[in-house]
């Protein structure tokens, strides 16, 4: 036959295809944020948004996968900086040359669950530039996360 309910094809010690029952496997959980109100910032230093999810512990051995997707626009349109910051160092930036205009900003970042905060940050690039990042007012551009699990 070709197995039944609950089976899983494996290789038995001697090379052979064989049916058994499915043990174990990954655990997956799943954590969306959206932001509910526009954010500004007119820093010209990494500061922090309100786009976070908190990770959960290592008890499982867990490892995640964290992705962002944002609208932005700059008063002027100087250059502005994204990343990624996961509570021990910031990752990789992404240097954006903006527009006065919404632009979409998309970081994805993984690493290992230790219970620690994972959010987005950013900075303007001098001048009198004020960042805006969209909250629930923009319909196609709301800044949100979502977080993957896996243990």
């Amino acid at each position: 036959g070709i197995g039944s309910t609950n089976q899983v094809l494996t290789v038995s010690a001697g090379g052979l295809p064989a049916w058994a029952t499915a043990g174990g496997g990954a655990t997956v959980t799943h954590q969306t944020m959206n932001l509910t109100s526009d954010e500004t910032t007119d820093s010209e230093t990494m500061t922090d948004t309100s786009v976070v999810l908190t990770m959960p512990s290592n008890a499982n051995s867990q490892e995640f996968f964290f992705g962002c997707q944002a609208g932005v626009k700059s008063s002027s349109g100087n250059s502005a900086y994204y990343c990624i910051e996961d509570d021990t160092t910031d990752q990789p930036q992404v240097k954006l040359s903006q527009s006065t205009s919404t632009m979409i900003v998309s970081l994805q970042y993984a690493g290992v669950c230790l219970a620690q905060e994972v959010r987005l940050r950013w900075f303007s690039d001098g001048g009198d530039s004020t960042l805006t990042l969209y909250g629930s007012g923009a319909s196609n551009s709301i800044a949100s996360c979502q977080s993957l699990e896996v243990g």
